[in-house]
């Protein structure tokens, strides 16, 4: 059975069930019950059940075979994003004119993790090699969750100087919540 729910969006932008008592009043956000299903960036498949602690076993074995079903839709790891191969990315600029940074200066340790990092994009067919003008250097930055410097920056100060931007609007959360109203299952995934 699916259950039909109402939703809210607090001040902090999250997304929580409304109980009774606010669908009546519409004012008060007293006891909003926040329920997650998986939350966990790059979570492994047989991980994911682990996650449906709160769930009793006929609603666990539903979300068990959606996964196993649709399991080419799920990351297997952070690389696992996918690929576009019907369009070209563009950047129109406003002038004629090449930016070419040199790289930064690194410790071995960050260099070591640099490269190992673009060799894992290069593995994965995310990024691809190229002898274009353009360079950028890139940058370690502290990533909270691993505890060390692993978030690999590209610096494109000098390339964002001279691109023309392209408005790109975020839909309003009202019309997100709208368009998510007949949905069966609706899951909370962080972007970091």
């Amino acid at each position: 059975m699916i259950k039909k729910i109402k939703l809210a969006q607090n001040e902090d932008l999250k997304i929580s069930q409304k109980t009774k008592r606010e669908i009546n009043t519409m004012n008060a956000f007293e006891e909003i019950e926040e329920i997650k299903v998986n939350f966990n960036e790059h979570v492994n498949k047989n991980d994911f059940i682990t996650n449906l602690h709160h769930l009793d076993n006929f609603k666990k074995s539903r979300i068990h075979n959606l996964i196993e079903n649709y399991n080419t839709i799920f990351a297997k790891d952070k690389y696992d994003v996918g690929t576009v191969t019907d369009y070209e990315a563009r950047i129109d600029l406003m002038v004629d004119k090449y930016c070419s940074k040199r790289p930064y200066r690194c410790t071995l340790e960050d260099k070591i993790e640099i490269e190992k990092q673009v060799g894992n994009l290069l593995k994965n067919n995310l990024i691809e090699e190229s002898y274009s003008p353009f360079a950028a250097p890139v940058t370690l930055a502290f990533k909270r969750d691993e505890n060390t410097k692993s978030r690999l920056c590209i610096v494109f100060r000098e390339l964002n100087k001279i691109v023309i931007p392209q408005a790109q609007p975020f839909p309003l959360i009202s019309d997100l919540i709208l368009k998510a109203r007949k949905s069966k299952l609706i899951t909370d995934i962080p972007q970091e």
